[in-house]
């Protein structure tokens, strides 16, 4: 006979074996017997209510998750954040009356514990967002039951809605030969101040070199009360390598009067070493480049290059893409695309000037450089762009 030993905890229905081993005047029929012991106790109920809404800057709010039914032993429940706000960036989760595991994101009661507060803290940022949602869900599991609540919701409200926000632009231009030229990146506010807002501006390099391809910037700008933009002029630096494609960024921080929305731009430095530019923009309106001369003139670039004892499978991945390039750019080659600008830069483009401008960009597609050849690949090309004449340059 084995006695079993009850309790009280919930749990789920256990084994243990009777093993037989060496008899006396006898044979085994059976060597062991596996006994079952049925659970009979009652599962715990979990549940969870709302403390209430929580503010940026101000007051936190609580979950409060409550074990009842069966208190007895540990119960582990998983938890589930979800909502508009994020954990670890909207808000912050601390625990009290439980262990509590951010990992797994397990909550785990001790013997005889009924309740562990979860204590939501928003994080203040100056970002205006609006009022953001945050759900509790408790997940159900084998040993707990789940009560009539097992979700809730508090909501974080916003301390920065009636800020203006702060937003910084991006810009690309197209590098030079000599000396230097100014960009302008736009910041702007959401909404116009009856008092004046400040903000810090730095230049940060990234592939492009401060002193080398961009001259350093760091200081404080202002916007007078009723102004809403504010033109920030970076000086880029010219040059005559044949390099990559240059980018550095202009950050904002430590704004006052104003939550900056976006804090930082990309200034992007288009070499013009393998660039093909006109020498001024365009003055008139100019029609968009038509398909189908775009077309002819593809096919009339690779009966060049095959004409001259290229093969024409190099150009079988070829991809033209007609977009609206920055500036004086008219045409950019990389891999296997070639952008062209779709007004050729306000001049716009007739069929011969897409042929030549398509057989200089495919020659760089075929590793030619500007002095390999004297027709199509000079430096310099002068056209006639409709309807004024025009010197394009392929720097």
């Amino acid at each position: 006979q084995v006695t079993i030993a009850g309790d009280g905890r919930y749990e789920l229905d256990e084994t243990f074996v009777l093993l037989l081993a060496n008899p006396f005047g006898a044979v085994l029929a059976t060597e062991f017997a596996t006994a079952t012991i049925v659970n009979d106790d009652v599962a715990p109920v979990v549940a969870v209510i709302s403390g209430g809404d929580a503010s940026e800057g101000g007051t936190s709010s609580t979950f409060i998750v409550e074990r009842t039914v069966n208190t007895l032993g540990q119960t582990t429940v998983e938890l589930a954040f979800s909502g508009v706000a994020t954990l670890g960036i909207d808000y912050t989760v601390t625990v009290a009356g439980a262990s509590w595991n951010p990992i797994t994101q397990e909550l785990t009661f001790s013997d005889g514990a009924t309740a562990a507060t979860v204590t939501i803290t928003p994080v203040d940022d100056a970002t205006p967002e609006g009022a953001e949602s945050i759900a509790l869900g408790l997940l159900a599991g084998p040993l707990h039951q789940l009560g009539a609540s097992s979700s809730a919701t508090i909501t974080i409200h916003d301390n920065d809605e009636n800020l203006p926000g702060l937003l910084i632009g991006d810009a690309t231009v197209v590098e030079g030969d000599r000396g230097g030229f100014f960009v302008t990146i736009p910041i702007t506010l959401t909404v116009p101040s009856t008092e004046p807002i400040s903000v810090l501006v730095r230049t940060v390099e990234g592939t492009a070199t401060a002193g080398e391809d961009f001259r350093q910037y760091v200081g404080t700008i202002t916007f007078d009360p009723g102004v809403t933009t504010y033109e920030l002029k970076i000086r880029v630096l010219n040059d005559r390598l044949r390099e990559a494609d240059e980018t550095f960024t202009v950050e904002l921080s430590n704004a006052d009067g104003a939550a900056i929305v976006d804090d930082v731009g990309v200034v992007t430095i288009i070499d013009n070493e393998r660039a093909l530019t006109a020498s001024s923009l365009g003055t008139t309106a100019a029609s968009p480049v038509r398909l189908s001369a775009l077309t002819d003139a593809r096919t009339a670039a690779i009966d060049y290059w095959a004409a001259r004892g290229f093969d024409p499978v190099a150009f079988e991945r070829l991809r033209i893409s007609v977009t609206d390039l920055p500036s004086r750019l008219l045409a950019l080659s990389s891999g296997h695309t070639v952008q062209v600008d779709a007004i050729g830069a306000g001049w716009g483009w007739s069929t011969t000037h897409l042929r030549v401008m398509l057989i200089h960009e495919l020659g760089h597609l075929l590793g030619l450089t500007h002095t390999e050849d004297a027709t199509v690949m000079h430096g310099v090309l002068v056209l006639r762009l409709a309807p004024h004449p025009v010197g394009i340059r392929a720097l």
